[in-house]
């Protein structure tokens, strides 16, 4: 009898170790998961981080060329202009009042082929239209 209560107690003692290694390792496991996951989640703040900071380099590029453009077009000889696709002036330099004699606010707005001779006129709508479809021009 001393045996087999001797076995039966060496048995559960089998049992339980072995159900103490399983939750050891289930808690291993959970722990080992959650510090997974606060690893991804950091790594995530930093990348995170990293496209913010990014971002705000990318803008304060953007601004800083938008700055050189406007300087450049502002301070030109030249006249330069920009029509939409239609050709109706959105915006004109300066120089186009020393030049044409219209002020760039007269000028917005109106069809720039208006200020075309006429016998130019058909030339600078295709040569306007092969622009605007990104043909290249002869």
């Amino acid at each position: 009898m001393r045996d087999a209560t001797h076995r039966a107690r060496a048995e559960a003692r089998a049992r339980a170790a072995a159900s103490a290694r399983r939750a050891n390792v289930g808690i291993a496991v959970a722990m080992a998961s959650a510090a997974i996951g606060l690893c991804g989640l950091f790594w995530g703040f930093v990348r995170a981080r990293g496209y913010a900071e990014a971002a705000r380099g990318a803008h304060a590029a953007l601004r800083q060329s938008e700055t050189r453009l406007r300087a450049l077009v502002q301070n030109a000889t030249d006249v330069i202009a920009v029509l939409d696709r239609q050709g109706v002036i959105g915006y004109v330099s300066p120089p186009v009042e020393r030049l044409l004699g219209y002020s760039p606010e007269q000028l917005h707005g109106m069809d720039a082929f208006s200020l075309v001779h006429a016998e130019d006129l058909a030339a600078a709508r295709a040569a306007f239209q092969a622009v605007v479809e990104g043909r290249p021009q002869a």
